[in-house]
């Protein structure tokens, strides 16, 4: 017996723990959060399930937005401002509009659900769920390519369309849009699509392609650019968009109070209006039934005010004839006054206008009087520009002619120092020499000896008049350069071979470090004469034993040639007047040699006219090494 009470104890304890078990689960899975429930608290969360429907509710990037997304929006922000509850949109997406549909109607009344995306409100519907009123008229347009003409009857319908496809879709109304348009065209074709903005789509791409969309979606295609017309027949209505919730959920009571508030009428045109632009006042002016019931109101009490004003009508007619006589009398009174006074007015402006007259006439002649002075006092100054510009030349003109001038004045003076100082000394010295030969007082040794010499002294004269005579060519003709693609290497070895008995009666050494092919740009012939001179100059100042090297270095855009030699060098005093017009000096060479002091003169200016440059580098006892450039490139 105490064996069974246990038992009959157990078996109660364990089906009442499953029981509450079972609860617990069953809670767990369905949340039940009422209104009443959330206001208490003053927070809590809905779900919201949508199918993506532009414009109504899609998405942009990472987040929705839309019609109704905005409303719902505005619906939160209205329960915080009236209500004080914080209230947390949980949006979940859905495959289609019948999908939104079951989920609401399978949903019990406690269950904190909305379902939105352009849900039209049918009398099957209203069976089976709830709905807020309307926010937006269910209107169905037939719309074409904008290069469609428009339709005024079914005639022009069947006329025009007849070779068309109708784009429909297959939930909600669009079927029944699409028998509509089977009334007027039976054989039409037609193609079912995924959305209306497929629908719009393919019509903005097609001309051949109309159907059915809503006027929103209509709107929206034209925010958008799209080439689509609405045609002006076959539109359907029906009562409207709204949102849907399970039968019987007290949900409604917060979402009625928005939609009947005087932030939703304030909110719905801006929100229209951001998604479909200005053409919005169709969609306002039919929207929720409630306002009608007002507006027959309002048409009631003003029906009874003008009951109460017809009795007023017959007293306020007499005393408006007597108003009106008064006002004629009054106006013709007054009329009469502002006659007299425009006729005096008149006169007055007819005196000041003939005063004006004539001032602007007087004006007239002393503008003309002053626009011809100031074209004389034009032309003055452009004729003194004219001759200070011609001044001003005539100045650079003369500046120019005096460096002419001065230059010319200079090699003047060089050539006649030249000539009484390095050609009369020789020339000296081969008349005393010819002189004391014609006497016979010459031995044959010192004979030997004067001729030795005299040959010295022409050679140095011979050279003197060659580097004179193209100094003093390229000073006073101003010789050109004609620049052209030269061998260095052979001009080196060329210059070398005309050299070599000098250089071997020396006893030196010229090498040449030339690499075969190397080519600069330059004239051949002024180029020949500077590395002559280079190398005269070289020969001159090194002792006997001594070397003399030329080489090549190529650097950016140029070629550097330098004659170096181990001879006697000179100071930087010395170094920098080398090259000086200003500065002639001659020194001896290490056999006695005489110089013109020309030679590098020379070398400078022809290095310079072709574009190059000539520089010295020298340590006294140690040697010089002279450099200078052509381009390599023309």
């Amino acid at each position: 017996m105490v064996n069974r009470v246990k038992l009959v104890l157990r078996g109660g304890l364990l089906s009442g723990w499953l029981l509450l078990q079972w609860t617990i689960l069953s809670l767990a899975q369905t949340p039940t959060v009422s209104w009443k429930s959330v206001q208490a608290s003053k927070k809590g969360s809905i779900e919201v399930y949508y199918v993506e429907n532009k414009p109504f509710v899609y998405k942009m990037g990472n987040a929705l937005a839309g019609i109704e997304k905005e409303l719902l929006d505005a619906w939160v922000t209205y329960l915080q401002k009236n209500y004080q509850v914080a209230l947390t949109l949980q949006f979940k997406p859905l495959a289609n509009t019948n999908s939104v549909y079951t989920r609401i109607k399978n949903s019990s009344a406690k269950e904190p659900r909305l379902g939105i995306s352009s849900l039209a409100i049918t009398p099957e519907r209203l069976n089976d769920v709830t709905f807020t009123p309307p926010y937006c008229p269910e209107i169905a347009v037939l719309v074409s390519n904008s290069a469609v003409p428009g339709i005024q009857n079914s005639e022009e319908l069947q006329k025009i369309l007849h070779d068309f496809t109708v784009l429909y879709m297959r939930e909600g109304r669009f079927e029944e849009y699409l028998s509509e348009i089977r009334k007027r065209l039976p054989q039409v074709k037609s193609l079912a699509v995924g959305s209306a903005s497929n629908i719009l789509q393919r019509i903005d791409t097609g001309i051949d392609n109309f159907g059915y969309v809503a006027l929103p979606q209509y709107l929206a295609g034209l925010k958008q650019g799209l080439r689509i017309k609405r045609q002006k027949l076959l539109e359907i209505t029906h009562e409207g968009y709204a949102l849907m919730l399970p039968s019987g959920s007290d949900w409604k009571v917060p979402l009625d109070a928005f939609f009947n508030s005087e932030d939703f009428k304030t909110q719905l045109p801006l929100i229209l209006k951001k998604y479909l632009g200005e053409n919005i006042e169709e969609l306002l002016t039919k929207i929720v039934p409630s306002a009608t019931k007002g507006a027959n109101e309002n048409v009631q009490a003003i029906k009874k005010q003008l009951k109460d004003l017809e009795s007023q009508k017959k007293d306020a007619g007499q005393r408006r004839n007597q108003l009106y006589i008064n006002i004629f009398i009054v106006g013709f009174v007054l009329a009469a006054i502002i006659l007299l006074l425009l006729y005096r007015n008149n006169l007055q402006k007819q005196k000041s206008n003939l005063l004006l007259r004539q001032q602007k006439e007087e004006i007239e002649i002393q503008k003309n009087d002053l626009a011809e002075k100031n074209e004389q006092i034009l032309q003055q100054k452009e004729e003194i520009a004219q001759q200070r510009d011609d001044v001003m030349a005539k100045n650079i003109e003369i500046e120019k002619r005096k460096d002419e001038l001065k230059k010319l004045n200079q090699v003047k003076d060089r050539l006649f120092s030249i000539i009484s100082h390095d050609l009369r000394s020789p020339l000296n010295s081969l008349k005393g020499t010819l002189a004391l030969m014609e006497m016979g007082v010459l031995e044959k040794d010192e004979l030997a000896h004067f001729s030795s010499e005299l040959n010295k002294e022409l050679s140095h004269v011979l050279e003197l008049m060659q580097n004179l005579l193209e100094w003093a060519k390229a000073q006073m003709e101003g010789m050109q350069a004609v620049i052209q693609l030269i061998d260095i290497q052979k001009l080196v070895q060329s210059n070398i071979g005309l050299l070599s008995p000098i250089v071997e009666k020396k006893g030196l050494k010229i090498i040449s470090e030339v690499p075969i092919d190397t080519q600069a740009y330059g004239d051949e012939e002024m180029i020949k004469l500077v590395v002559r001179n280079l190398l005269s100059n070289a020969i001159k100042f090194t002792p006997s034993g001594g070397a003399i090297r030329v080489q090549t270095k190529m650097l950016a855009n140029e070629l550097e040639v330098a004659i170096l030699d181990n001879g006697v060098g000179m100071s930087p005093e010395k170094a920098t007047r080398l090259f000086n017009a200003d500065t002639h000096f001659t020194t001896k060479g290490t056999n006695s040699e005489k110089g013109t002091g020309l030679g590098l003169l020379i070398c400078k200016e022809f290095v310079e006219k072709n574009n190059g440059r000539i520089w010295v580098e020298s340590v006294p006892d140690e040697g010089s090494a002279f450099r200078f450039t052509l381009k390599i490139s023309g």
